[in-house]
């Protein structure tokens, strides 16, 4: 597995990353499948203690052993707020299928 990032401030505020992850498996019983995925996110300081940050991405597995390509994607945005030496944070996290191995079969409907 490996990965590549890349982050760009664009301000002194803000920034942007981009993020893309790679892995090659093999198995006795599925063959090989190929995982990849990309991600792009951006962080904005509102004002000094509070932060924003946004992301989404879209992941991909590549599959001999079943067949098929699955796709999933996620989305994500969290706010934090420093409070002297302490951080609050809420968070949001929307996961569809994310590329983390090898299903035996197509992942569709409500199962995930």
């Amino acid at each position: 597995m490996g990965s590549l990032a890349y982050e760009r401030q664009t301000s002194v505020r803000d920034s942007w990353t981009l993020t893309y992850s790679g892995a090659y498996m093999n198995f006795s019983t599925f063959g090989s499948a190929w995982s990849q995925s990309m991600r792009v996110g951006y962080s904005d300081q509102i004002v000094p203690g509070l932060t924003l940050q946004i992301g989404a991405g879209v992941s991909k597995v590549t599959s001999a052993g079943s067949g098929g390509d699955y796709v999933g994607y996620d989305t994500s945005a969290s706010l934090k707020k420093l409070v002297k030496a302490n951080t609050f944070s809420l968070s949001y996290n929307q996961d569809s299928g994310q590329a983390s191995g090898v299903a035996p079969f197509p992942m569709s409907g409500g199962w995930h």
